[in-house]
Order: C-alpha cells, then structure tokens, then sequence
C-alpha cells in the first residue's frame, strides 16, 4: 500500500539509477532498517545506524546492516 503523500515536514526521496530496485533485492529486515534510516533523514533526522561516508565529504551518510552473514550498504546524500 502506498504511503499518502506530503506529510508535513516530509522531505522529497530521488532514487538515483536502480538503486530502488537494489534495496528491494535485499532482504525484507535490511530493507526495513534502511527505509527507517532514509525516513528519518527526510525529516531532517540520523539515523544512529547511519554514519559519515569519509571518502565522499559532509552530507554523505552510509548505513550498513548485516544480515545471515551478509552484509548490506546503503549510501545517501542529505
């Protein structure tokens, strides 16, 4: 079900190539804790699971979630 849209104080998300279709490869638990992770940045937030990507510059988060021994990476721009 779609969520309603312009929620009060609710940032715009752009998806960048396939990198929706990427994050709804991963496993449902990984997708539920990078959704939650880019929700909170769209109302200004971080996540505490969302950390500084260094190699890119400020403004540049990575979220990394492991799952079953995989590990799984998310970066976005606020």
């Amino acid at each position: 079900m779609a969520r309603p849209k312009g929620v009060p104080g609710e940032r715009p998300l752009f998806w960048m190539g396939s990198s929706k279709d990427d994050l709804l490869a991963f496993p449902e638990p990984v997708q539920d804790e990078i959704g939650t992770a880019l929700s909170v940045a769209q109302f200004g937030g971080k996540h505490p699971s969302a950390k500084p990507w260094r190699a890119e510059g400020p403004g540049v988060f990575e979220v990394v979630e492991d799952h079953r021994g995989d590990t799984y990476r998310a970066v976005y721009t606020a």
